[in-house]
């Protein structure tokens, strides 16, 4: 998919650039893969008895291994004629294994809640992970369900730093987005006459009782990955508005590819001029006048943009369309020169991918 998504535009020092448009799907496809990635180590640590494995999220039973595969795999029951007595009928139950690459589908997530009486303030606190899966039994689709769970306490044994880095940064996303938060945005996915209902149930847990979420394929990851496809273009129009003292649009808002010519003054740089024919009406005399607008800019707006590899740097190429037949501008940003404004949860999520992306595996 790489290979079509990206296209040889131009050289830089010699070097090639590859040119890749991002999307929303871009980054889900990057966030399924890396929580597949999770999932298969989860199992495997499981399999191997690595760390201990909890059959719910009271954490109040551990799995042996036997257990866990059979709970992994469909229970079917077939009518299955004896041998020696064919006029008998016998149910036999057999069990088929599921494949942990395809069948282990998101994270649900066991969370504590803690409420400080003194400020009124309720907080909530990661317990345990655990793969997610489709729960069928004898036929019956009975819904999702973990697998097992682990205690989050425990996963530094399971990954290395930088698998655990990244989960924690996107097991913080999913929890501004909405786990506890007041229903706004998710409505053509929830039923709005239960957001009130369980706002109150989350509210109301006592202080060692779990809540259960889940980041799962349908309605999560496509949430959180429209917000990091955003959060670049905010970051941008702060810096075009001059909002941040720190990062002047001179020395990060540049004109081309190689970063060399800046925006001095984006609002007046970009502006938007539109030449009208208005039409006078004077004393039964019809007069047409030639009349140039100008539009200052509007930043804080979704906005187009590709991202072009530059040694261990990577240049985000943002299209700022006029419209009314003026030809579009672009504004180039350093990922580099502007890390530092993404909150660390996002800029751990944007590393990742961007190194993902471009990479030649």
């Amino acid at each position: 998919m790489r290979l079509i998504l990206a296209t040889i535009i131009t050289a830089f020092h010699l070097a090639a650039f590859a040119q890749i448009q991002i999307t929303d799907s871009l980054i889900e496809t990057f966030l399924i893969k890396k929580i597949d990635h999770i999932n298969t180590k989860l199992f495997k640590a499981a399999i191997e008895q690595q760390v201990p494995i909890y059959a719910n999220d009271s954490f109040s039973r551990t799995l042996t291994k036997p257990e866990l595969l059979k709970k992994f795999s469909t229970e079917n029951v077939y009518q299955i004629t004896d041998r020696d007595y064919p006029g008998d009928i016998m149910d036999t139950t057999i069990y088929a294994p599921l494949n942990p690459s395809k069948d282990l589908l998101g994270l649900r997530l066991s969370y504590i809640q803690t409420a400080n009486i003194e400020n009124g303030l309720i907080s909530y606190k990661v317990k345990g992970i655990g793969p997610r899966y489709h729960f069928v039994v004898s036929g019956i689709d009975l819904g999702y369900s973990a697998l097992f769970y682990v205690e989050f306490s425990d996963l530094k044994e399971v990954f290395n730093d930088e698998d655990l880095l990244l989960l924690k940064a996107i097991l913080i996303q999913n929890s501004q987005l909405g786990d506890f938060r007041s229903y706004y945005v998710n409505e053509e996915y929830i039923d709005t006459l239960d957001v009130a209902y369980n706002n109150a149930v989350y509210s109301t847990q006592a202080n060692q009782q779990a809540v259960l979420r889940d980041i799962d394929y349908e309605h999560k990851t496509p949430i959180i990955s429209e917000y990091n496809r955003h959060v670049i273009s905010v970051i941008m129009a702060r810096i075009a508005s001059d909002e941040i003292a720190s990062h002047e649009p001179r020395n990060n808002l540049y004109r081309n590819i190689k970063l060399k010519k800046a925006y001095s003054n984006p609002e007046r740089n970009l502006c938007t001029v539109i030449k009208a024919n208005i039409e006078i009406n004077n004393d039964d005399i019809t007069n047409y006048v030639d009349t140039t607008i100008v539009c200052s800019p509007w930043f804080f707006k979704p906005f187009n943009y590709t991202v072009w590899q530059k040694d261990n740097d990577f240049i985000f190429d943002f299209t700022y369309e006029h419209g009314s037949g003026q030809p579009d501008d672009h504004i180039f940003i350093s990922f580099n020169g502007v890390k530092s404004l993404f909150p660390e949860q996002d800029g751990i999520v944007w590393e990742a991918f961007l190194k993902d992306l471009f990479s030649q595996e």
